[in-house]
């Protein structure tokens, strides 16, 4: 992630949007017409009334070490999709249970997924998304009773030098017995199509929720998202940095990368 984004507080209800401000500002709830108009580089979307999307304003450059420092604005971030987890994990591991309780043979999943999941840390030690959705379940006090779960985690990362760093991370995580973790050396794109082109016509892709944070507003298009939203149960938190598309919307070349991000041409 770029490093000129400035600090910025979140503070996160699932049901409305919240305060998005300048460090020190007091959180307050406030209408959409009113988050808008005071925050017009930040949009809060739901999709089916049932996702949170937020795109804000952050810097897309993928930085080259293995390890980087950990900025104000992806901290930020982790915030919110800490706060995200905290309410999904035991919201739809209790709904999985009923499920199972109704007579379902299987045992109950719920797939999450990290899209551009990194090396799994910051240089100064910090833990990277991966690693917080992980301590999200570890921790969470609904475990217990979410043992009959199966948690399947699928951290996606093109980078193998970052890959291998995940992999050394998560073999020193305490992984609860009831979630498996999956790493893929890949891009976003060409993983999650081939993973959601696999599923037959008339099956559904089990619960999911993506957190999908790229580099660069190229590496994840919204249709992509688009159709793993298309199935029931299934959420995603996304954010695309919107100051570097406006930095680069009028540069030559630019219009193929734009066209993939939104699926349409109307964004000219």
């Amino acid at each position: 992630m770029g490093h000129n984004a400035r600090p910025i507080t979140l503070t996160l209800g699932l049901a409305a949007p919240r305060h998005i401000g300048t460090s020190g500002a007091s959180p307050r709830a406030l209408t959409p017409s009113a988050y808008h108009a005071r925050h017009p580089e930040v949009f809060h979307v739901r999709h089916s009334l049932r996702t949170l999307v937020l795109l804000l304003e952050a810097e897309g450059t993928m930085p080259d070490p293995v390890l980087w420092p950990l900025d104000d604005h992806t901290r930020a971030k982790h915030r919110v999709l800490r706060a995200y987890l905290d309410q999904w994990i035991p919201i739809m591991g209790q709904q999985a249970l009923k499920v199972q309780g109704a007579g379902s043979a299987s045992q109950p999943r719920l797939l999450l997924v990290d899209g551009f999941a990194g090396p799994g840390r910051y240089a100064a030690g910090q833990p990277g998304s991966p690693l917080i959705m992980l301590d999200a379940l570890t921790s969470h006090v609904a475990l217990p009773r979410l043992g009959p779960v199966k948690f399947i985690f699928l951290f996606i990362e093109q980078d193998k030098r970052r890959v291998d760093h995940l992999r050394e991370e998560v073999a020193r995580f305490n992984v609860p017995a009831n979630a498996e973790v999956i790493i893929e050396n890949g891009q976003f794109e060409q993983t999650i199509s081939g993973f959601v082109g696999q599923i037959s016509p008339g099956k559904v892709l089990i619960p999911t929720f993506a957190f999908i944070d790229p580099f660069g507003y190229s590496a994840a298009s919204m249709s992509l998202t688009g159709r793993l939203l298309d199935f029931p149960r299934s959420e995603a938190l996304f954010f695309l940095p919107l100051s570097y598309i406006h930095r680069f919307v009028g540069r030559t070349g630019q219009e193929t990368a734009l066209t993939s991000l939104f699926d349409t041409e109307e964004w000219r």
